[in-house]
């Protein structure tokens, strides 16, 4: 990610010393709160959640600024404890399964103004504009402890009821490590007793990636006197990275994955 922070900074660098110098005169930092939703496939994983930023502006010419952007978010409603699969002609479900994913990302952007004749911010009133830029998305998808695998000899009806506790079983399993089972152990999977019940469960997995990104955008940005301004944007993030399907439930691969923000920046300028 620190290889990623230095990238974009030199483009912005670069970016800013290829201005005319006459228009060289506004810059702004700024900190942002969007709700940031899925779509497309990764929409059957998660529902939406908030996206806190950090950016810094560079005003090019009166109808052009760029702007490098951090950004941070974490899907944590995730849709797999609903989630059931086909077993022997009934569905069951995994209550005690989870999911998350978090977002960290670079992105510089090109914004153009419709309204030419501001050349200062309090000239600057509510003036709409385009987006578009190039970034990086670094991203976790964790499958939590929790999901009951299909490949169980046997799974109880009183599974589906939620009557009986259920311990997953697999390699370093907090219920009960799979390495570790006794004979007696092995063969009591699947039967109910005092209460209990052993099945076999999938390993939590962790993936971890960096991807290419195309946040493409629009808004209008609002002044708030001389030094101050609003900025409100709706985005849709073209990512070029991919989620694996757990196909058991119906969860299917996304890729690319999309997602759509919308929120308001706080921007204060100075010269």
């Amino acid at each position: 990610m620190k290889r990623l922070l230095v990238l974009y900074a030199g483009v912005f660098l670069f970016a800013v010393s290829s201005a005319d110098a006459r228009d060289a005169d506004l810059w702004a930092i700024g900190g942002l709160v969007n709700y940031h939703q899925p779509t497309g496939p990764l929409s059957g994983w998660y529902a939406g959640d908030l996206k806190y930023g950090l950016n810094v502006s560079y005003v090019v010419s009166p109808r052009l600024t760029t702007e490098v952007e951090y950004h941070y978010s974490k899907f944590r409603n995730s849709n797999l404890p609903g989630r059931t699969f086909e077993y022997r002609g009934r569905q069951v479900s995994s209550p005690d399964a989870d999911s998350e994913m978090t977002w960290n990302s670079v992105a510089s952007n090109w914004l153009w103004f419709f309204r030419e004749n501001a050349e200062t911010m309090s000239e600057r009133k509510w003036s709409p504009y385009l987006g578009l830029g190039l970034g990086f998305y670094d991203y976790s998808h964790k499958v939590k402890h929790g999901l009951i695998i299909p490949t169980n000899p046997n799974i109880p009806n009183e599974v589906d009821r939620g009557g009986v506790q259920v311990l997953l079983v697999y390699p370093g399993s907090p219920d009960l490590d799979a390495s570790t089972m006794t004979e007696a152990q092995k063969k009591s999977i699947g039967q109910i007793v005092n209460g209990q019940v052993l099945l076999y469960g999938k390993e939590p997995t962790e993936d971890t990636r960096t991807a290419w990104t195309i946040p493409v955008s629009a808004g209008f940005e609002g002044s708030l006197g001389s030094s101050y301004g609003l900025d409100f944007r709706v985005r849709y993030n073209l990512i070029f990275g991919e989620i694996n399907p757990l196909t058991a439930w119906g969860m299917n691969k996304a890729f690319p994955i999309g997602t759509v923000d919308a929120g308001v920046s706080f921007k204060y300028y100075f010269e």
